[in-house]
């Protein structure tokens, strides 16, 4: 998340983030909005970062019966 327009409690509407992508100055208020749940303001706005969809996905799933067989399996060997 970019950054969000948020109605606080008090009715004044705030933008949270930033011009730049990395800014190290000060709290993260986009954070700090997102996490609240609601409780310190309200989400009006969202500008959001969307990447595509990678063209293939897999899962490997690997079955061992012993400790010994685990290290094995990732290349470790304790003898």
């Amino acid at each position: 998340m970019l950054d969000l327009e948020v109605v606080m409690p008090n009715g004044e509407v705030i933008w949270t983030g930033g011009r730049t992508i990395k800014s190290a100055s000060g709290y993260d208020l986009t954070a700090l909005m997102v996490g609240s749940e609601g409780t310190l303001g309200i989400i009006t706005r969202a500008r959001l970062k969307v990447h595509p969809l990678p063209e293939a996905m897999s899962c490997t799933l690997q079955f061992v019966d012993a400790l010994q067989g685990n290290l094995n399996a990732i290349g470790l060997d304790l003898d």
